[in-house]
């Protein structure tokens, strides 16, 4: 099995001890795709099963999983005069 990375700088060790689920599950699947750890290495990393890895990866190549949300547009300029709220 393929021991954990060591962090090259600080703050490395965000990406290898992630607190939300869907980081989590990026993280899972990125060592598993991109570092090429094997579904079990992949899964003892990120405290999942071996199924568990193996459906988000099933997920992922299927388009079902979203991990990053795109920030949606939101006002260009502030309050016309007529519509502030009034003072004091």
């Amino acid at each position: 099995m393929s021991p954990a990375p060591v962090p090259a700088r600080p703050g490395g060790e965000f990406f290898l001890q992630p607190d939300n689920s869907n980081q989590r599950r990026y993280e899972a699947l990125r060592a598993y795709l991109l570092e090429g750890l094997s579904l079990q290495e992949a899964a003892v990393r990120f405290g999942y099963s071996v199924n568990t890895v193996a459906s988000l990866l099933r997920d992922f190549r299927a388009g079902h999983l979203e991990f990053f949300t795109l920030p949606q547009p939101g006002p260009k300029s502030g309050p016309t005069p007529d519509r502030r709220l009034p003072m004091g």
